[in-house]
């Protein structure tokens, strides 16, 4: 029991390191795309930090498991140079009892991060996405100035003749930044700002007002009363850092609405996917676990840079295997179950190498030679 609560306490102070540096990394990377955008739209500094904060189980997902890889790699090569695996095999204890601990961290880390990609990442999404309508109805409201032409709405000029208390727009006059013969001019009494949820689409919503459609000569105007009319704008809520519906959904109300949907539904591989891919990402932490211990046990006198690079490589494959059953999974070809294989193979790896490493395989591979130089010898 020595052993086990100090190896798990030992493992804590890598885990964070290499779990800290990662999510800085994928932080900053986040922050510089959406920080060139809020200057470009000239959004509030307080937004971007918001919008950091609830993508943070996003990152914390994906860092949690490469935390887990760099802890188990850090702390195996250690007592593998300080010789401790020697003495703790030459003690009798096999290396099944020496992966007990790294087992049950990996199997902690995994119901972690599953809390996170359950519940707490569609949370993030959800409250990332009622941001950006708040964020483009604000800079939309705040570009309409009372008896002054707006501009900013691509090819479009937009006029308001004051603000109402209610917080609507009074005396609309909407035209084109460029007049041409045959383009309508649009006129109303009152409007507000919306953002279409599914579409992300910005439009002012107007009432009470009339329509002038010109003849091909411009010089005959027709008029069109309407009392009330959608006219979108030229605007998006973040451009590319937009956030589908289906990554806002709770895991709950996305499991029902995957079990009352129809599987010829265009939105039913996409659910099951994000459903599968909620389960499946918080367990690479305990596949991590288990495969890397083989992969950092290192003789002594030998370097440590080879192990590094295994672990590089043992991530890196897993991506690999895990984006092109994905992709199957995506265009329909294969059942969403699948996306366990990818885990399974890789805890199959370690699991082998493991047994492998403990049963000294030296000796069966002396015997395979010497049994194959018997028989050439007897021919």
């Amino acid at each position: 029991m020595i052993f086990f609560f100090s190896t798990i306490r030992e493992l804590f102070s890598p885990f964070f390191m290499t779990f800290g540096v990662m999510s800085v990394i994928l932080i900053m990377q986040k922050f510089y795309a959406l920080a060139s955008l809020m200057l470009d739209r000239q959004f509030p500094p307080e937004y971007l930090l918001l919008m950091i904060f609830f993508l943070l189980p996003q990152v914390f997902s994906i860092t949690i498991p490469l935390g887990v890889i760099g802890s188990v790699f850090v702390t195996v090569i250690r007592k593998s140079v300080d010789a401790e695996i020697i003495t703790f095999r030459a003690a009798g204890k096999s290396l099944w009892e020496f992966a007990l601990p790294y087992a049950v961290f990996g199997f902690m880390t995994a119901l972690a991060t599953s809390v996170i990609t359950i519940w707490f990442m569609p949370l993030g999404f959800q409250h990332y996405s009622e941001l950006q309508i708040r964020i483009v109805r604000s800079h939309a409201e705040s570009t309409l100035i009372p008896g002054k032409f707006s501009g900013d709405f691509g090819g479009k000029v937009i006029q308001v003749g004051g603000r109402l208390p209610s917080g609507e727009f009074s005396e609309i006059f909407i035209t084109d930044r460029v007049y041409r013969r045959g383009k309508p001019v649009i006129t109303a009494d009152r409007g507000r700002i919306e953002v279409d949820d599914e579409s992300r689409q910005v439009y002012l919503r107007l009432e009470n007002g009339v329509i002038y459609s010109p003849d091909a000569k411009g010089k005959v105007f027709r008029e069109t009363g309407f009392e009330e009319l959608d006219y979108m704008l030229s605007m998006k809520p973040t451009g590319t850092a937009e956030v589908n519906k289906i990554k806002q959904t709770p895991s709950l109300a996305l499991w029902e609405s995957i079990n009352n949907a129809k599987k010829q539904d265009g939105n039913y591989r996409k659910e099951i996917l994000e459903f599968f891919y909620r389960l499946t990402l918080p367990w690479g932490c305990f596949v991590f676990a288990l495969a890397a211990i083989p992969m950092a046990i290192v003789d002594p006198r030998s370097g440590r840079s080879g192990s590094f690079l295994r672990a590089i490589f043992l991530v890196i494959t897993y991506y690999i295997i895990w984006i092109g059953f994905k992709d199957m999974v995506q265009n329909g070809k294969a059942p969403a179950w699948v996306l366990w294989l990818p885990l399974a193979l890789v805890l199959s790896f370690g699991l082998f190498r493991l047994w492998q490493v403990n049963s000294d395989t030296t000796l069966l591979r002396t015997l395979r030679i010497d049994w194959r130089k018997w028989i050439f010898n007897k021919q």
